[in-house]
C-alpha cells in the first residue's frame, strides 16, 4: 500500500551492523534493538495518542511506523500476571483505573509488534516492575522513558527534564528497566531534552549514559526545558541532535518543530539521525503521516543515499503539506468520534450496542451507554480544535462540534455548512500548533546543580503527572 513501509522489511537488513546514518542521506529504516519499523515516529502525547487516533496515523503511515501510546506512570501500572494477558485488546488486568486503561489499551486492528508505550516514574523497582508489566499483560515491544518533562511542578521536585542533570541517577533508572526486560525482545528507548537551559546543557552525557546502559535508541526534543515549546527554538536546536548522532553508535531520533514531511527530510538529512519523532504538528493532521511515507518513497524510489535524501526533498516541496478539503475533514472526525466513542463503551463495560436490546435493563444500559458517548466526544473537544484549524467554518459551527454530546449531534453539526462552501487557508491548516511558552526560568530543588554527582533519587512527588516532554 505504501511503497516506503513495503521496503522496511528489506532496508531493516541493511540497516543491521552498520555505522549511524550518514549526513545527508534518510535511512530506509530504523532500528531499535529487535524491532524494524519505518524512520518516522508519532511521538507519545498525553490525551492525544490513544488507540483511536493511533488507527488514523496508522490509515495514512502505513503499518510499519511506530506509534507510541499516551505515557503512563510507572507507579499507576500494577506488577504483571504470571502469565501472558490478551495482548489483542483491553488491558488485562482489572486493577487498572479508567484513565491507565485507555492510555494502555491497543485496538483489535493495531498491529501487535512492536507497540510501543512511554513510561514514567523516579523510582527503580517501580519503574522495572512497570515495564515487566507493560510487555507481559500489554504485549509492549518498546519501552520509551520520558526524561523530558518541563513543569515546573515536575522539575522543582528533581522528575522529569531534571533527571539527565544528576547522571548517576539516570542510570540506576536507565539499567533498572533495561535489566527487568532483558532477553525478552523489548527495547528500550529514552526521549530526553536538550537540557535545562542553554547554560546548563545535559543532551550529550544523557546520551552517553543511555548507550551505557544498554538502550536500543533514544530521542533527542532539540529544545531545552526552558525553551518549553517556543516556536523555533526546536529548529535552531538541530545541531544538537547531528552532535549526539554523531557521539553515539545508538539510534538517535530527532524532534523538535517538524510540521511536515520537509521538516522531517531536512531534519534527518541536516543531522544524521536515524529517524524523527513527529507530535505537535500530527495534532488534527493524521495524514500528515501519509506526507511522510511518500517521502520516503521517493528516496527508496531513488536508490537512497544523497540521491534519495534529495528525491524525498523534491517530492516534498513539489506535492507540499497535504491540506484536505472539508469532505475529507469532516469524514476523519467522524471516524475518530466513531472509534473513541467505541473505546470507551469498553472501558465502561458496556455491551456491544446490539446485543443489550429486549434486555430487561435495556434502558439502564442505554442510559449509560448515551453517557459514556458524550464522555468520550467530551475528551475529543481539543482535538477537534485542531481538525478546523485553517478551515472557514462559522462560529455556531464551531460551537455545536465543541458542545456535541452524541454521535448524531456531532454529524448534525458538521453538516451545518456544505462541504463545498468552506473555504480553506493553507498555510493557516499546516502552521504549527499546540506549542508556547519559552524564555522560563526553570524551577528545580534548592542545591540541586551543586549535587549533579549524586546518585539520590528524587522523592515520590517527583513522578507528578509529567506527560509531556
Amino acid at each position: 500500500m505504501f511503497a516506503a513501509a513495503a521496503s522496511v522489511a528489506a532496508a531493516g537488513a541493511a540497516v543491521a551492523g552498520t555505522a549511524a546514518p550518514a549526513v545527508g542521506t534518510l535511512p530506509p529504516a530504523l532500528r531499535l534493538g529487535p524491532h524494524v519499523v519505518s524512520p518516522y515516529v508519532l511521538a507519545p502525547m498525553a490525551g492525544i495518542t490513544d488507540a483511536p487516533f493511533r488507527s488514523l496515523c496508522r490509515r495514512y503511515g502505513g503499518d510499519s511506523a511506530l506509534y507510541v501510546s499516551e505515557m503512563v506512570l510507572a507507579s499507576s501500572v500494577p506488577p504483571p500476571t504470571v502469565a501472558a494477558g490478551d495482548h489483542t485488546g483491553v488491558a488485562v488486568s482489572s486493577q487498572l483505573r479508567p484513565p491507565l486503561l485507555s492510555r494502555l489499551r491497543f485496538a483489535a486492528d493495531e498491529p501487535s509488534h512492536p507497540r510501543a508505550a512511554q513510561l514514567y516514574g523516579v523510582d527503580p523497582y517501580s519503574l522495572a516492575t512497570a515495564a515487566e508489566a507493560l510487555a507481559i499483560d500489554h504485549g509492549v515491544r518498546v519501552v520509551d522513558l520520558n526524561f523530558g518533562c518541563p513543569l515546573p511542578k515536575v522539575t522543582s521536585k528533581g522528575g522529569g527534564a531534571a533527571i539527565p542533570a544528576r547522571p548517576r541517577v539516570l542510570a540506576t533508572l536507565l539499567s533498572a528497566v533495561v535489566d527487568a526486560v532483558a532477553g525478552g525482545g523489548v527495547a528500550v528507548t529514552a526521549k530526553f531534552r536538550a537540557g535545562l537551559d542553554d547554560a546548563t546543557l545535559t543532551y550529550r552525557t544523557a546520551g552517553a549514559v543511555a548507550e551505557a546502559a544498554g538502550l536500543a535508541g533514544v530521542t533527542l526534543h532539540a529544545r531545552t526545558a526552558a525553551d518549553r515549546y517556543a516556536a523555533g527554538a526546536g529548529r535552531a536546536g538541530w545541531s544538537r541532535i547531528a552532535t549526539l548522532a554523531a557521539e553515539l553508535s545508538i539510534p538517535v531520533v530527532g524532534n523538535g518543530d517538524v510540521f511536515t514531511a520537509a521538516d522531517a527530510v531536512a531534519m534527518v538529512t541536516a543531522t544524521g539521525a536515524a529517524g524523527v519523532a513527529v507530535g505537535r504538528g500530527a495534532l488534527g493532521r493524521p495524514w500528515l503521516f501519509g506526507d511522510l511515507a511518500a517521502a520516503w518513497a521517493a528516496a527508496a524510489t531513488a536508490g537512497g543515499g544523497t540521491a534519495g535524501a534529495a528525491a524525498a526533498a523534491a517530492a516534498a516541496a513539489a506535492a507540499g503539506p497535504t491540506v484536505p478539503p472539508w469532505q475529507v475533514v469532516r469524514g476523519v472526525m467522524l471516524d475518530h468520534a466513531t472509534a473513541a466513542v467505541a473505546a470507551r463503551a469498553i472501558l465502561d463495560g458496556l455491551p456491544p450496542s446490539g446485543a443489550w436490546g429486549g434486555h430487561p435493563t435495556a434502558g439502564t444500559v442505554a442510559e449509560a451507554a448515551a453517557t459514556s458517548e458524550a464522555r468520550a466526544l467530551r475528551t475529543l473537544r481539543r482535538q477537534f480544535g485542531y481538525y478546523l484549524v485553517g478551515y472557514d467554518v462559522p462560529g455556531s459551527l464551531r460551537s455545536a462540534v465543541m458542545t456535541a454530546d452524541s454521535l448524531g449531534a456531532l454529524r448534525a453539526a458538521l453538516d451545518v455548512v456544505p462541504a463545498g462552501e468552506v473555504r480553506v487557508d493553507a498555510a493557516a491548516a499546516v502552521a504549527p500548533r499546540g506549542g508556547g511558552g519559552g524564555g522560563a526560568r526553570v524551577i528545580l530543588p534548592a542545591g540541586y546543580l551543586d549535587g549533579v554527582e549524586s546518585g539520590v533519587l528524587p522523592c515520590a512527588a517527583a513522578e507528578g503527572d509529567a506527560s509531556c516532554g
